[in-house]
């Protein structure tokens, strides 16, 4: 019998793959989350999805905006399948950032999946006195296998933080919607004991976050009570 032989990735120039990478940011490849560019944890065949994407670390430099644009995938397997799905993203102070992934802005994604079933907030303070301010969100949809970890700017006005959610760092943690582990379990322990739930930090119901934030430039003020996650150099 003859051995089949794995379909190549296929080869792109950079501005190919930069192309590449902004359509399936904005059709998904046709599914909805946990599913990721046409991948499904649970269901996918592992060396399928393996096949079917260029590479799993994106890396474009746009010299004339100064700015360095990564995206990075970590997909695990468990008896030939997809397991999860990890999909990290970042270009700070770069607005090409927000519109490629505009699907998954908070508005977008509450008015898509509803109401979260876990909300967190953290702070991430400077190194030095003075430097910016960043919060990080974790949004949680246990019953549909999601986690989305949103971090951006947080301005300090008098005693309270605002912020309106626009993000230069975005993680999603994707699972099969059956599995029984936690979603934060790849989550650095140290940076989770910071998360503060939604309710304790503003005082605002799950529900009430949800009509609030799935209306597009949308802010929140609440004074810095919650925890506090210092940065170290190179964050």
């Amino acid at each position: 019998t003859r051995t089949p032989k794995p379909t190549p990735r296929p080869t792109l120039t950079a501005g190919e793959e930069y192309a590449y990478v902004r359509e399936m940011l904005a059709t998904n490849a046709g599914c909805e989350l946990p599913c990721w560019w046409g991948i499904t944890p649970g269901e996918s065949d592992w060396q399928e999805a393996m096949d079917q994407l260029p590479r799993l670390n994106f890396q474009f430099w746009f010299p004339e905006e100064l700015v360095k644009y990564d995206i990075h995938l970590v997909l695990t397997k468990e008896e030939g399948l997809v397991k999860t799905i990890a999909v990290s993203g970042q270009c700070f102070e770069c607005d090409r950032f927000a519109q490629d992934w505009e699907r998954y802005s908070l508005d977008q994604v509450l008015s898509r999946y509803g109401v979260a079933s876990r909300v967190r907030i953290a702070l991430a303070l400077p190194v030095e006195p003075g430097g910016p301010i960043y919060y990080l969100l974790y949004i949680f949809y246990d019953d549909l296998g999601i986690g989305i970890i949103y971090m951006g700017p947080a301005i300090e006005q008098g005693e309270l933080l605002r912020t309106c959610f626009s993000f230069d760092y975005i993680t999603l943690l994707l699972q099969q919607s059956e599995s029984s582990m936690p979603l934060e379990q790849t989550i650095n322990p140290d940076e989770w004991s910071f998360a503060v739930p939604l309710e304790d930090a503003t005082g605002m119901s799950l529900e009430g976050f949800y009509e609030t934030f799935r209306q597009p430039g949308a802010c929140l003020e609440a004074p810095p009570t919650f925890g506090s996650l210092p940065l170290t150099e190179g964050e």
